[in-house]
This record gives structure tokens, sequence and C-alpha cells, in this order.
């Protein structure tokens, strides 16, 4: 919820929107992280599994490479490359969710 507040903030002008992104980012990973520490007894079918990971592995890179681009070499985009870099946690998180355990069966 604290995240959808950050979202829409910008549309009333109450906050730039640089800070609105970043401070929505870095509050949607915490969540992400939070997602996965419910215990997960639903699993999915391999072809919508496959597709979720194949996803999820490719926005990972893509946040986690954008968040240390910027980290290095633009230091005016500090806070966002932070806010990528947990929300790149995050997906990890989600993405250790989605793998079954080896004993899950049993």
């Amino acid at each position: 919820m604290l995240a959808l507040y950050y979202y829409t903030l910008p549309i009333w002008g109450e906050i730039e929107v640089l800070e609105a992104l970043q401070n929505a980012l870095l509050y949607t990973g915490l969540a992400l992280s939070f997602m996965s520490l419910i215990e997960n007894k639903k699993t999915l079918d391999p072809k919508h599994q496959k597709l979720l990971f194949t996803l999820l592995i490719a926005f990972t890179l893509l946040m986690f490479g954008m968040g240390f681009y910027w980290l290095f070499t633009a230091p005016e985009a500090y806070g966002l490359a932070q806010s990528l870099i947990v929300l790149g946690i995050g997906m990890l998180s989600v993405l250790k969710m989605i793998i079954p355990a080896p004993n899950a069966h049993k």
C-alpha cells in the first residue's frame, strides 16, 4: 500500500517524480521480499512455471544491471539505483518462492 501511495504522489504534484519513483521502487522491493516469507502450498503447472521463471530472471537481471550501472555512472541517480537493487533482491526472493523444493511432493 505504501508503494502504491508513492506511485500516485506525482499525480497530485506533491513530490518530485524521481523521488516518488525511488520510494515506490524501494517499497515494492521490500514488499516482494516480505511476500516470499509466506508459506506457499500452491504449485504452478510446469509450462507456466517456466514462463514465470524466464520473465523473472530477465527482469531481475535488468533491475540489477540498471541499478549497478546508475550506481557507478550517475551520481544524481544514486537513490534510484539503490531502489532498483532492492527491487532486484525482492524479485530474487519471489524467484526462490516459485522454484519447487526437491522434496515438496512428499
